[in-house]
């Protein structure tokens, strides 16, 4: 994967001598590096300005150098291998490692070095620079066979420096190619404030080293370079003086080996003008150790894209990367200055910023900054190595064998094999494995577990070979899968294994399958003969796709047995001697694949007849019915075969009879009439009008068919009533009946309850239980029988007529009729009352120690009460209240007070007297007040029971309050007399609302209390309380008052 590191800030320059430009932020190549996991998402299309002209170079047409190059082959375009000093606000003292592969058999090869030098054009500064090349025929980096060091006091001033060396073994690879490592960089340490630009070509194959950091930059670099815009008067590798044509675009090619899930391209510092922060990236440093600068913090310095032309490439920088399958994504919004960014394109497990759904695939891929202001660095660290072209990339391990090849011929519309072995000749390596068919037939890979040449079961479909050691070998399967073709074909299988450490390194076979084309049989005969005449079967229209001379044989029954053998007839005839129905065959072959047809051909005989007897109407049910009798006859020997239906859907009548034996042999070699009688009754669930249809067949197609229309009736059902114990019974009570119904049909069944007081019920019993009978449905169960029970409660009395009525889904019905009398029920008092409300206040003086009782009671004892015991202090502290409470004159109301110093405290004294007060409290603020003095030494006075209490209650009003019940839905009306010659009457309602209907049909049994207050003088009354209904019915009690 790549990671990028490649941030550099660059002080200020004077360009020209005539402004000064701040160029502070060098734009930052996007670092191109890969995270991995399945992506799938939408592509960003590009777009990027027209590049302007640039300055500067040293003279001299030179031929077109057919090598390659990087940054690029142009010595005129501004773009270069940077390398900074200290003191640059950038990466200081890299060096950048640079391959060059040269292919097996070259015997020399070239490197050349543009502007190698130190000062002077596209530099800053003259510390002394190197440019060591080293045997490296791994690729591993190894410094033990140095070849040359070229100095830049070697090297030419804006132009090339060439040498050539010879190959030796020393950097073969084993792949035979050689390689050799250019490493540039400062000659010494690290200087101060120096810059050098460079190129570097080779006639071989040129690559920046994987997994290190790498500068490229762009001119000018100081005030004497030619500026963006100078222009080049002879584009391409000619070198030019003043020349810049430098276009702000970067472009670097590298392959990916194996597929990836995802992919993530870091850049920094690129000095983009609008940058914002991106969420996905932290903020970092760019050289690592320097303090964090925030996303968006610095736009540039100055921005990409500045006011300054001598410079300035617009638009501001971006980049774009374009996969093997030509989808270009597109980050219009890199890092600004000093700030690393990331951009990632890949599955949602990769938090993209291009969200994609595919896998992104092994091969080619491209990098291209596009904008990038000249005077700028920028660094780029690539996993993979970075190439100048598209062209395949040279191997260090020579390619994995994939052998043998294969030849077969063969049959189409089938799945075949082809067994193959894999070979890593290099280093220890894993192969994907791919197959493709020229025809585009499906393919697949599987591994050979066994080494059988067979794909035997659990042997799995592979796409990679897995880890193989040098030399080792693994058996594999290729899958190739021939449709059904129209002729033959010629189709090359390729299978291929490809390195997933080195892109170019691959390996395949080839396997060559050729299909015939079977010939095309035809067959024509005549459809129907006369039993006993010779047929002609003609089968001379087949043809051969590929013209192959052709042979027949021929099947005459069809029954699987072949009557003539192999042979150049194509035209034969045959005789059959019954009646028969014959589907020959014939079987064409063109030496290797066959072809067969079949005609149809109907030896034709006499159809049966049949004379038919029946009974055409009839009633629904076990009771009714059709007869009928069929006489069946057959000049022939035929099986004849027998259907009846009924129109009704439950199947039909059908028998076999064979003469003489059964089955009838093919053909029948006697003649032997049929003749034979089908007879029955058929009986139908439901009425409506059948068809009924007779189908006689022998067995060599011969048909009599008839159809009757039947016509049945309804009958409607019988029903039966369970009698309820007894019609007469009182208002809300109710009244049970249990009736079954019975239909000779499959009818369903209707319920209908009437209980004469305007309530119904309604119940169907479904013949099948589901749902509604259908019209016709003459296939139910019958006779049917459905059994109901009815419930109703009558809420008032009267005399009411119940009915049932059965009606069956075709309209047939009965009626049966009971009479019911329902009886009032009168009222009932569930409770009644006279009561009255009043409070009792209790106030003790004297003696101390001694304790006094108030008790409000009844005949059923205490209904309320208060006691004081005397402690030292005011009198006006020693009280007792008994509150506002109901009290019913009912119970013989009486007041005492109770005196018991024989339990007063140890420290009481048995002598001394209580004066005690009793205040009684009415509702409307009159108070009674009661005084009497308890005396100790007199127990005569240590109970009290003031009089004149009664009075003082009923002064106040008495309320009377009853409580009645009536089980039926009556009105109830309470009446009170008072027994002073007044009294006073309320209904109520059972509905609430208004007077109670009669009869009333809810059921509604009513329970409520009425109360009323009443003031009486004193003296003794009767209080009689009653309630009735609206029917009539009285309950009545009286009660005796005193006051």
């Amino acid at each position: 994967m790549f990671t990028s590191s490649f941030f550099s800030d660059r002080g200020v320059r004077t360009m020209r001598g005539s402004s000064s430009v701040v160029m502070s932020a060098l734009s930052v190549a996007i670092a191109a590096v890969m995270t991995f996991s399945a992506f799938s998402g939408a592509i960003r299309p590009t777009s990027h300005a027209a590049p302007t002209a640039g300055v500067q170079s040293a003279p001299g047409p030179q031929p077109t150098f057919a090598g390659t190059g990087l940054p690029s082959l142009d010595p005129d375009d501004g773009k270069f291998f940077g390398v900074a000093g200290s003191d640059s606000q950038t990466l200081e003292g890299v060096t950048i490692v640079l391959y060059v592969g040269v292919p097996a058999g070259g015997a020399t090869f070239s490197v050349g070095i543009f502007d190698g030098d130190v000062g002077a054009s596209w530099d800053d500064g003259s510390a002394a620079f190197s440019y060591r090349l080293f045997k490296d025929p791994l690729k591993n980096g190894t410094t033990a066979k140095p070849l040359d060091t070229i100095t830049s006091a070697q090297c030419i001033n804006d132009d090339w420096y060439e040498k050539s060396y010879s190959t030796d073994n020393d950097s073969k690879a084993p792949s035979g190619n050689y390689f050799y490592r250019l490493e540039a960089g400062w000659a010494s340490g690290v200087p101060v404030a120096q810059f050098n630009n460079f190129k570097v070509r080779t006639s071989g194959q040129i690559s920046v080293g994987a997994d290190q950091d790498f500068g490229f930059a762009a001119g000018p670099q100081n005030g004497g370079d030619p500026v963006v815009g100078s222009g080049d008067p002879n584009p391409g590798d000619h070198n030019d003086p003043g020349a810049n044509s430098y276009n702000g675009q970067f472009t670097y090619y590298f392959y990916v080996p194996a597929k990836r899930p995802s992919i993530t391209f870091w850049d920094g510092d690129n000095d983009r003008a609008d940058d914002t922060n991106d969420p996905n990236t932290p903020d970092t440093d760019p050289d690592g150790p320097g303090p964090a600068v925030a996303e968006g913090v610095n736009p540039g310095a100055p921005a990409d894209d500045s006011s300054d032309a001598d410079v300035r490439v617009s638009p501001s920088i971006f980049y774009d990367i374009l996969d093997p399958q030509s989808h270009l994504f597109t980050n219009n919004n890199p890092s600004g200055n000093r700030e690393w960014e990331q951009f990632v394109i890949g599955d949602a497990a990769s938090n993209p910023d291009i969200l994609v759904t595919y896998e992104l695939q092994p091969g080619l891929w491209r990098y291209r900054a596009q904008g990038m202001d000249a005077h700028n660095l920028n660094v780029l660290r690539s996993t993979y190595e970075i190439y100048s072209t598209t062209d395949l990339p040279l191997t260090v391990s020579p390619a994995p064998e994939v052998f043998p090849d294969h030849t077969l011929h063969t049959h189409d519309n089938q799945t075949i094999y082809y067994s193959h072995t894999v070979k890593n000749n290099g280093a220890m390596d894993d192969f994907s494995l791919q197959s493709q068919s020229a025809h585009g037939w499906a393919t697949a890979i599987y591994a050979d577990s066994n080494g059988n040449g067979v794909l035997d079961p659990g042997e799995p479909e592979i796409t990679q070979t897995g880890p193989m050691a040098p030399g080792q070998e693994l058996p594999i399967l290729l899958e190739l899968q021939i449709p059904d073709l129209p002729s033959g074909a010629t189709d090359l299988a390729t299978i291929t294994a490809s390195s997933t450490t080195e892109w170019a390194l691959q390996g395949s076979a080839t396997d060559t399958t050729t299909t015939n084309s079977p010939p095309n049989a035809i067959l024509s005969a005549p459809a129907t003969v006369p039993e006993g005449t010779p047929v002609v079967l003609n089968a001379s229209a087949s043809t051969d796709p590929d013209g192959d001379a052709l042979q027949y044989r021929w099947d005459f029954e069809g029954d699987g047995t072949w009557d003539m053998d192999w042979g150049p007839d194509a035209v034969v005839t045959h005789t059959w001697g019954d009646d028969f129905v014959a589907d020959p065959v014939v079987e064409v072959r063109d030496g290797e694949f066959t072809s067969t047809a079949t005609a149809h051909v109907i030896v034709y005989n006499v159809a049966p007849s049949a004379e038919v007897t029946i009974q055409l109407a009839g009633d629904e049910g076990v009771t009714g019915g059709i007869a009928y009798s069929i006489h069946i006859t057959d000049p022939g020997s035929d099986e004849i075969d027998f259907h009846m239906t009924f129109g009704d859907g439950t199947g039909e009548t059908s028998f076999v009879d064979c003469h003489p034996i059964c089955p009838d042999p093919y053909p029948s070699p006697d003649v032997d009439p049929a003749d034979t009688v089908a007879s029955g009754t058929k009986y139908y669930g439901d009425n409506g009008v059948f068809e009924i249809h007779i189908l006689i067949t022998d067995d060599d197609g011969g048909v009599w068919e008839a159809t009757y229309d039947a016509d049945i009736a309804n009958v409607i059902p019988s029903v039966s009533l369970k009698d309820a114990g007894s019609y007469t019974f009182d208002e809300g009570n109710g009244i049970a009946l249990e009736a079954s119904a019975t239909d000779p049909g499959s009818d369903d069944l209707t319920f209908a309850w009437d209980f004469g007081d305007g309530t119904t019920a309604t119940h169907t019993f479904y013949n099948d239980g589901i749902g509604p009978d259908p019209a016709m449905s003459p296939g139910g169960t019958f006779p049917f029988t459905a059994m109901d029970t009815a419930e109703h409660v009558y809420g008032d009395d009267g005399h009411f007529t119940v009915s049932l009525t059965i009606t069956d889904d075709d309209g047939g019905s009965v009626r049966i009729e009971r009479s019911v009398d329902v009886l009032n029920v009168p009222p009932r008092i569930d409770a009644y009352d006279a009561f009255a409300a009043a409070s009792f206040k209790l106030r003790v003086a004297g003696e101390k120690w001694h304790d006094v009782r108030l008790s409000v009671e009844g005949r059923d004892g205490e209904l309320a009460g208060v006691g004081v015991t005397r402690y030292p202090g005011s009198p006006d502290d020693q009280s007792a209240t008994i509150p506002l409470t109901r009290i019913s004159l009912l119970s013989g109301v009486r007041v005492v007070l109770y005196y018991t110093p024989d339990d007063d405290p140890v420290n009481g004294q048995r002598n001394g007297a209580n004066p005690v007060w009793v205040v009684i409290g009415l509702p409307d603020g009159r108070e009674l007040r009661l005084h009497h003095t308890f005396n100790v030494r007199h127990p005569t006075t240590w109970t009290w029971e003031p009089g004149a209490v009664m009075p003082f209650l009923s002064s106040g009003g008495v309320t009377v309050e009853a409580t009645a019940s009536d089980p039926g839905s009556d009105d109830l009306t309470f009446r009170f007399e008072y027994g002073d010659g007044s009294m006073t009457e309320q209904t109520i309602f059972n509905n609430g609302v208004s007077p109670d209907p009669h009869p009333s049909t809810e059921v509604n049994p009513i329970t409520a209390t009425v109360r009323e207050t009443h003031t009486y003088a004193p003296g003794t009354y009767t209080l009689i309380i009653t309630v009735m209904d609206d029917d009539g019915g009285v309950v009545q009690v009286s009660v005796s008052l005193s006051f």
